[in-house]
């Protein structure tokens, strides 16, 4: 699923490189933790998707935030990701989950960039056009 890009702001060259599910976490029904690279101006971002269902499925919100990474501190993370086994499983014991889960629960991705934080654009698919 390709993203535009806050820096150079191509479309379709932000890409999701791994991603970590973290499940429920600071009043969110899932969360996920994501690493991101663009593949036209190599910025990096770690990027925070977390979905609410509100207990319905009208009652569904989501937010999806990059926060910009230094070059040093996105390959700590691509690190801290590697240890893991299995991103997709929630209940994983792995050091990632664990460190990236007390960042979660207590909304503090500052920890790891100090710029400031970005929405998500998802970028349009080709041949579709908004009305």
């Amino acid at each position: 699923m390709p993203f535009e890009c806050p820096q150079c702001q191509v479309k379709n060259s932000l890409q999701i490189l791994t991603t970590l599910e973290l499940g429920p976490a600071a009043g969110a029904d899932e969360t996920m933790i994501q690493l991101t690279e663009c593949s036209h101006c190599e910025f990096q971002a770690l990027a925070i998707y977390q979905e609410s269902r509100g207990g319905a499925l009208e009652g569904e919100a989501f937010s999806h935030q990059g926060y910009p990474l230094a070059k040093e501190q996105f390959q700590l993370l691509t690190d801290l990701f590697r240890v893991c086994p299995d991103g997709f499983k929630r209940m994983c014991g792995c050091q990632a989950h664990q460190e990236l889960a007390r960042h979660a629960a207590l909304q503090d991705w500052v920890a790891f960039s100090q710029k400031n934080p970005f929405t998500m654009k998802l970028a349009p698919r080709s041949g579709h056009h908004a009305p």
